[in-house]
């Protein structure tokens, strides 16, 4: 992941813009999306719909985006931080931020009491390291086509030292990130313990990082002061609350101090913030509950990356969606998880005098009434919110990369075909699903939406519960599907997808004054997933150790990721406790064993994809 001569931001510049698509042909891959959700009338409505907004509004926005496109090289990257993350009024933990399960626990550092604080301070050294990388642009810029086509490295620069701020009507996202040649960044992290806020830097005077006994001291003599003097005040737990009671009662606290000022200065410019948390979680799902709900008072929501360390040597990490996607932290865990087993999870460097161990400070914030009963009021509604989610974390050992690679079936369209039939199984629909599609090989690229409920899906999720329909018949309508799939993931990386372009004419349509469109009103619109209703909300998260995921779009839905090992799959699921209808357990009982009989038939009729 260390690279020599190439710097990590080089071809950032030097990446093509983001194109915008033919409207025409938006159109219609937005109407044959529609198809599997809506009856034949409905169907015809919605053509109707679509053809007006063709002959008519649609031609004018567009050309009004094509405009735009000529003066911003991504002409959506600004559109999507603000009204995907930065304008929604919701509290971003837990219906936004992502959480990141460490995958420490499957080798060197299984559950083990006492533990917490040195496995901290050696994933910290490590979590720095992969810090320095990047402010020295030594680490590998992400590429595609084995390597042969470079990809946008620009969220890694909203890893560190960034975090979201909030506003009235919409946030904004304050860096404070620097490279080696642009200037000087920050070096302290904040570590939260106790309900107590402390600030810790980490290098040292000659500006070299303190050693992982060095911090092990720090940390301990943190956690004693927090425990000796008692739960703080929780100032942490604002950062859980709607967002605008979240910037009126900041705007209170600068009001009163300025040294509450500072102090909010210094957690937002942090590196990261260090989270201790008094839990024992012994799995995945719990680990990833734990992250979800952090504990309130013990995680700044707003942060970029919070890295959780449990009582027993656990680890998870809670991150803001809004500066960038789940890969950034993906290749920091990724990192970490290939030092560790380097090390053997243990710390082989030389002995330290802890006299020398870095000083810390606690950031003690002025504080009224108004904030302290903002606080429980706060702590109470987020409690309610997290209490609602239900996340399990199984792990699939029937087959893996190796298998379906035999097959010559893709990983991720077989997961993904193979989820349509087991959500159809279990729930009698089709579910509107969104797929995560880098667009990473543009300018300032994240992503574009996959609808991978197909009619060739639908189509071979009824034959599969038809029991007059042949294995050849069930097998040519899986390829079908396949290939469906594949295309329109090409699609979608190559910037030709269906809904960012859809949000753009809506956004120009909204921001000059014009009367929402029909399109956007028509219930096919939201029917297909439009206006956040994809009742699955997926994404591959790939070939390495380290897994996560968000919790579900909407009411009665599920978050679904999964990463792929030679023999195995790891999912992360996700649902509402509050909806009858839908169940994490239940969903993976249905996918897993809509897998098994896929390929089952594969392996009976000796068949492969291609």
């Amino acid at each position: 992941m260390v690279q020599g001569g190439r710097r990590t931001f080089e071809h950032d510049e030097k990446l093509p813009s983001l194109p915008v698509p033919d409207l025409n042909s938006t159109l219609d891959k937005y109407l044959e999306s529609v198809i599997p959700h809506l009856s034949a009338h409905e169907r015809q409505r919605t053509e109707l719909v679509v053809d007006e907004f063709r002959r008519n509004e649609g031609p004018k926005l567009h050309q009004m985006l094509v405009e735009r496109g000529k003066t911003h090289r991504n002409w959506l990257a600004s559109w999507w931080l603000s009204y995907a993350y930065l304008k929604l009024r919701n509290p971003i933990s837990p219906y936004v931020n992502v959480v990141g399960v460490a995958p420490y626990t499957n080798h060197y550092w299984p559950p083990q009491a006492g533990t917490q604080l040195l496995r901290n301070s050696i994933s910290l050294y490590m979590l720095l390291e992969h810090w320095q990388l990047i402010k020295r642009e030594k680490l590998v810029s992400d590429s595609g086509k084995a390597g042969k086509e470079p990809w946008s490295m620009h969220q890694f620069r909203y890893l560190y030292n960034c975090c979201r701020v909030p506003g009235l009507e919409e946030d904004e996202i304050c860096s404070y990130f620097k490279t080696d040649t642009e200037g000087s960044t920050p070096t302290h992290i904040i570590v939260l313990c106790n309900k107590r806020i402390y600030k810790l830097d980490v290098v040292d005077s000659k500006g070299e990082l303190y050693t992982p006994p060095l911090f092990h001291e720090t940390l301990r003599l943190i956690k004693t002061d927090a425990e000796r003097k008692g739960p703080g005040v929780g100032i942490c737990s604002l950062t859980g609350g709607d967002r605008i009671t979240w910037y009126q009662i900041r705007k209170h606290l600068l009001d009163l101090s300025q040294k509450n000022a500072e102090h909010l200065e210094a957690i937002q410019s942090s590196i990261i913030t260090n989270c201790l948390i008094d839990e024992t979680p012994m799995n995945h799902g719990q680990m990833s509950e734990g992250a979800i709900l952090g504990k309130p008072g013990n995680v700044w929501y707003d942060k970029s990356y919070n890295s959780i360390w449990f009582e027993n040597g656990t680890t998870a990490s809670n991150c803001d969606h809004a500066p960038m996607d789940a890969m950034t932290e993906l290749n920091l865990s990724f990192y970490t998880d290939c030092r560790v087993i380097e090390c053997q999870g243990l710390w082989n460097g030389p002995e330290e005098d802890l006299s020398k161990a870095p000083e810390f400070t606690e950031l003690e914030f002025v504080v009224d009434e108004r904030v302290k009963d903002c606080i429980q009021t706060t702590e109470r509604k987020f409690l309610q919110s997290v209490r609602n989610v239900e996340i399990i974390n199984p792990s699939f050992g029937g087959f893996g990369k190796d298998l379906l690679k035999k097959h010559r079936l893709h990983p991720d369209t077989f997961v993904q075909v193979c989820l349509q039939y087991g959500y159809y199984k279990l729930h009698g629909k089709p579910a509107p699903t969104y797929e995560t599609a880098t667009t990473r090989r543009f300018y300032q690229g994240r992503t574009e939406t996959v609808r991978s409920c197909t009619n060739e899906a639908l189509m071979f999720s009824k034959a599969m519960l038809d029991p007059l329909a042949s294995a050849t018949h069930k097998i040519q309508l899986f390829k079908q599907a396949m290939n469906k799939h594949h295309l329109m993931m090409k699609e979608c990386m190559d910037g030709q997808g269906v809904d960012r372009h859809l949000l753009g004419l809506k956004i120009l349509a909204l921001e000059n004054g014009m009367k929402s469109p029909e399109i956007f009103e028509d219930p096919a619109y939201v029917k297909s997933g439009g206006n956040g209703n994809f009742k699955l909300s997926t994404s591959f998260i790939g070939f390495t150790s380290v897994h996560g995921g968000v919790v579900p779009m909407c009411p009665q839905g599920y978050g679904f990721f999964y990463r792929m090992g030679l023999e195995r799959m790891v999912f992360f699921i996700s649902s509402w406790k509050s909806d009858a209808d839908t169940s994490s357990l239940k969903l993976y009982e249905s996918v897993k064993d809509s897998m098994v009989e896929v390929i089952e038939l594969f392996t009976t009729h000796n068949v492969s994809a291609i």
